[in-house]
């Protein structure tokens, strides 16, 4: 550092560049002030995030532009993540990979135990969070802790609340943090919003990942928070869906309540574009039904029939619901409309209007449902 002072009070005859790369959060004030010391031969070059276009120049036209738009999302248009994810090819990009989780730990090894603990704590709720919430550490533990985590730059002061410089330095201080810890974190964290009355779409993520088998309660929640989310984000509630049937008992008590929760997974599956997965649910459920439950039979045969089709697998589909249709007793009976409805849906796309115009033929004019 005094070598450097040195040169920009003391700068050489010859024509000599000097470059000197620092991250500003943790860089001290004497590397900072180095350009402005210089006067007017310093300049100082800001090396901001690459931009979306910048991202998929950088990829090139082997990447197509959905996943381009995945990895400047999860990257943040930092090109040393962006390459890190980029070559783990077709995998998850909130995975962290190799490169980088080696990066992350080294740097957080560099870390007191009191601000590790605080950062895995904060780790937990969100990438930004409230202190006040972070995994319920204890106040005078937290203070000098987020003082050290910010001037290392793994945390950023934004206004009162932090936030991790980047998704996957959070992703990497969360996985640093031994299981059965966090477990525990995220039971303290339920149970705070739980008595600050906190929506269930703000508990679900904490519920899943501390609630064991049989906990009704737990059921409740992810349920609720499903349903909530279902229009604008049916992945998501799928998602909670399949944790809370995974948490549900699979006895005679809850048997309808598990029946009903497969009917509302297979169409969230199927909505959010996870069209196999949709079918399988609804062929599972077609399993389960009594043979008698006609009504719901025939909702999840259309279901299921839909997601066929959808896989460009029309032939199952058809099959599907002639099947169905010939184990019904009464051909008129309302229960039958929905599939009847799908068969006529099935006919048109065929451009077949004889077909369409005979399974019309066969719906009833009234029934009492």
């Amino acid at each position: 550092m005094e070598f450097l002072e040195h040169i920009v009070r003391h700068p050489p005859a010859g024509p000599v560049l000097m470059a000197v790369a620092f991250r500003p959060a943790r860089a001290a004030p004497r590397i900072a002030g180095l350009a402005a010391a210089a006067g007017p031969r310093g300049h100082e070059v800001v090396v901001g995030p690459l931009s979306a276009a910048e991202v998929r120049e950088f990829l090139g036209p082997g990447v197509s532009r959905s996943r381009s738009a995945a990895l400047y999302e999860a990257s943040g248009g930092n090109p040393f993540y962006l390459e890190a994810l980029a070559r783990m090819d077709g995998a998850d990009v909130t995975e962290l990979p190799p490169t980088v989780l080696a990066a992350l730990r080294v740097e957080l090894g560099h870390l007191s135990p009191g601000a590790l603990l605080v950062a895995q704590a904060a780790a937990v709720p969100a990438d930004e969070f409230d202190p006040a919430v972070a995994a319920r550490v204890p106040p005078e533990a937290t203070l000098a802790a987020l003082d050290e985590l910010v001037g290392r730059d793994i945390l950023r002061d934004v206004s009162g609340r932090f936030r991790f410089r980047h998704p996957l330095v959070r992703r990497a201080v969360y996985e640093s943090a031994a299981a059965g810890w966090r477990l525990g974190a995220h039971a303290r964290i339920a149970a705070h919003l739980a008595e600050v009355g906190a929506p269930a779409t703000v508990r679900a993520h904490h519920v899943e990942r501390s609630s064991s088998y049989g906990d009704r309660r737990a059921v409740e929640v992810l349920v609720a928070a499903a349903r909530a989310v279902t229009a604008h984000a049916p992945a998501t509630s799928a998602h909670w869906l399949r944790a809370a049937l995974r948490l549900m008992p699979d006895d005679a008590t809850t048997r309808e309540d598990r029946l009903a929760l497969m009917m509302e997974l297979s169409w969230a599956q199927g909505i959010s574009g996870r069209l196999a997965e949709g079918r399988d649910t609804a062929r599972e459920l077609l399993r389960m039904l009594p043979e008698d439950d006609y009504p719901r039979r025939g909702r999840a045969a259309r279901v299921a029939a839909l997601m066929e089709r959808q896989l460009d697998r029309p032939y199952e589909a058809r099959a599907l619901l002639l099947d169905e249709l010939s184990r019904m007793p009464d051909p008129l009976a309302a229960a039958a409309v929905p599939m009847r409805m799908r068969l006529v849906a099935e006919s048109m796309m065929r451009v077949d209007f004889r077909a369409a115009q005979a399974v019309l033929d066969l719906m009833p004019d009234s029934a009492d449902d």
